[in-house]
């Protein structure tokens, strides 16, 4: 992951999304959809997507600090 990476999250979403382009992982927890694409583009062909399917409650976002630290450093061995 890198800051390029932008997450496109969903309320209530009923939709597949995984066979667009640009899409890096899908997730579901709690009611929402959480999209990680590669880049801006891919974010917005997937908001787009998403609101021509029905939903009308998205965000995007630039992911945390933290998500980018653990894609970069990850475990390395590092056991608490």
């Amino acid at each position: 992951m890198s800051a390029r990476h932008r997450w496109v999250e969903a309320d209530e979403a009923e939709v597949d999304v995984r066979h667009l382009p640009g899409v890096v992982e899908v997730a579901r927890r709690d009611g929402v959809l959480r999209v990680r694409t590669d880049g801006d583009a891919s974010a917005r062909a997937v908001l787009d997507f998403l609101l021509d399917n029905g939903v009308r409650s998205v965000r995007a976002a630039p992911p945390t600090l933290e998500e980018v630290y653990l894609e970069i450093i990850g475990s390395r061995g590092m056991g608490v």
